[in-house]
């Protein structure tokens, strides 16, 4: 049995769509784009786009970061470039106040109004995930869009990092 899979009602867009991929995220000496580094983006794209009942791409959600300078780098100009396109949820909340953002959450807890966005270990990036289906000898594996290419690929707990869960205020 798989649960909790909201593909009926997501546009899934990969980060990587010439339509926005050589879009800018932070610029200095070096030059971060959606298409290189804007997986947490897109992801949040992806379920804003939902959460909000308005449809808009990776490219306006971008427009709206670096407008309101939630990128680390925009913020400090001192930001490493590792770093620079890192953003400042403090700033994301506040720009989606009808949104309840859970952060940096070690564990999956099932929540049917919730979605989902996995970091995964030690690669820094990020990817949405749809539904959790429960695998052999207690095994689990959780169905994820990967937004670097648009694929559909399974992980498993120990891919993970952590969670990032967001969902609409007092629902």
């Amino acid at each position: 049995m798989v649960r909790q899979c909201k593909c009926e009602k997501t546009i899934f867009y990969y980060q990587r769509d010439k339509r926005w991929a050589k879009e800018i995220m932070t610029q200095a000496s070096w030059t971060d784009t959606i298409g290189e580094f804007g997986c947490l983006v897109t992801c949040l794209t992806n379920i804003i786009q939902v959460l909000m009942d308005k449809k808009f791409m990776p490219k306006d959600l971008n427009d709206i970061f670096v407008q309101d300078r939630a990128y680390k780098y925009l913020e400090d100009r001192n930001t490493p470039e590792n770093i620079a396109s890192v953003l400042i949820w403090d700033k994301v909340q506040k720009l989606f106040p009808a949104i309840d953002f859970k952060l940096f959450l070690k564990d999956y807890k099932e929540d049917s109004k919730a979605y989902y966005i996995g970091e995964l270990a030690g690669r820094f990036h990020f990817v949405n995930v749809l539904a959790v289906k429960p695998g052999y000898y207690d095994h689990i594996n959780y169905i994820c869009y990967d937004v670097w290419d648009g694929q559909i690929r399974l992980y498993c707990k120990e891919d993970f990092d952590y969670f990032h869960v967001l969902k609409l205020k007092g629902v």
